[in-house]
């Protein structure tokens, strides 16, 4: 059963627009079959004020932001909570608590999802694994051939294997999944800010490491491979490499869809939010702000617009809490390892996706890595005695 539940962590049948095997309604599923195991965890009576947190925050901050939204611009409130239902992958905890046994079952499970989503992605990359259904790359994103899935699963599973690898504590699970990970990051996925928050987060860390110099090495050489890809598209003049040359532009990003949402939240901030509209809602924000007004790409400014000055550091506050909390209870070092590079690669991307309210799936695997094997003991424990959750 950990399986299944992981396969809805990585998002890799998740219906987007750059996911080649996207299934409509997956996400919804996973959120109810989540909700199902919330009796049969608290009937266990845990201890301590995460797992109430976990329950709790998300539908109340779902609540308030469809309410600000139909407060501030008439959206129905059913259209404003289905807007933000995602907010509900936290519940993913649940089950992840009650089928990981201890953190390295959960983390074998966790590697071997993300090296089957790094191959599903790089064989429908070359061709060979066609995907479901067809799916259109805007002008703005026109980079060939990416298919954008699991990425940020991928990132924290390749940022722990290569932590791992400098620590000489490395398995061949953890050697595959650097590989086929940063494959899939640089070439098929193509995402900037996760290339750059893996580079950034290795390279301090290859600065501090006392591990392995054969280990160092080769981590070496997997920056260094990045290095030579940039290169070679550099050479070829290519669109990718023009995208990255955006994030050096100022002015570029001033006048980027990005910069300009930026600019438009800034000018519209309230004290208590505006919460988000729904594209089944007369178009969403596009009749309001423009064409180019998203809010899942401007991450923590998002955050601001939805929940307002007053509300938005709380949610900070909160989401900081699903770090630190998870952490203090790891009992293990590399438990420790595992929610630390999770946390610095979540935070790094903050500026381009809210952490709680587009990622709180990744908070889910998060808060059960620091748990996990820990779980069901001294603050929280829980006793399981049916085999059915032992399973």
């Amino acid at each position: 059963m950990l399986y299944f539940w992981m396969v809805g962590v990585v998002s890799i049948f998740t219906l987007t627009p750059h996911n080649p095997f996207g299934i409509p309604g997956t996400r919804e599923a996973y959120i109810l079959l989540s909700a199902a195991y919330i009796p049969f965890f608290f009937a266990q009576k845990p201890k301590g004020y995460l797992p109430y947190f976990v329950l709790l925050i998300p539908p109340l901050a779902m609540t308030y932001s469809a309410a600000m939204a139909g407060f501030t611009f008439g959206q129905p409130f059913l259209a404003g909570v289905m807007e933000e239902r995602r907010m509900l992958q936290l519940w993913t905890f649940f089950p992840l608590a009650v089928h990981a046994r201890d953190f390295d079952h959960l983390m074998k499970v966790f590697l071997r999802v993300c090296i089957f989503a790094a191959i599903m992605g790089i064989l429908n990359y070359i061709g060979v694994l066609p995907g479901w259904h067809e799916y259109e790359i805007s002008a703005a994103d026109g980079r060939d051939g990416r298919a954008n899935f699991a990425t940020n699963p991928l990132l924290i599973a390749t940022l722990y294997s290569t932590e791992m690898m400098l620590k000489s504590k490395a398995t061949r699970r953890d050697v595959i999944a650097v590989i086929l990970g940063l494959t899939f990051l640089v070439v098929v996925a193509q995402t900037r800010q996760i290339v750059l928050a893996y580079m950034l987060v290795t390279t301090l860390r290859l600065a501090f490491s006392r591990g392995n110099a054969v280990l160092k090495f080769f981590t070496m050489g997997a920056l260094s491979l990045i290095v030579v890809y940039a290169a070679f598209e550099l050479s070829t003049d290519s669109f990718l490499v023009a995208k990255y040359a955006e994030l050096l532009d100022l002015e570029s990003l001033s006048d980027s869809a990005r910069g300009s949402t930026i600019a438009t939240i800034y000018n519209n901030l309230s004290a208590f939010g505006s919460g988000a509209l729904s594209l089944s809602w007369r178009g969403g924000f596009s009749e309001i702000y423009g064409q180019n007004f998203f809010l899942s790409d401007v991450g923590i400014f998002a955050t601001f617009f939805r929940f307002g000055v007053i509300f938005a550091p709380v949610i900070l506050i909160i989401t900081f809490l699903f770090f630190w909390a998870p952490y203090k209870k790891s009992v293990q070092t590399s438990q420790r390892v595992a929610v630390s590079v999770s946390a610095i690669a979540l935070i790094l991307l903050i500026p381009t996706g809210a952490i709680f309210e587009h990622k709180s799936v990744l908070l889910a695997i998060v808060v059960a890595m620091g748990y996990a094997g820990n779980m069901f003991s001294k603050r929280i424990r829980v006793r399981f005695t049916s085999t059915a959750f032992n399973a």
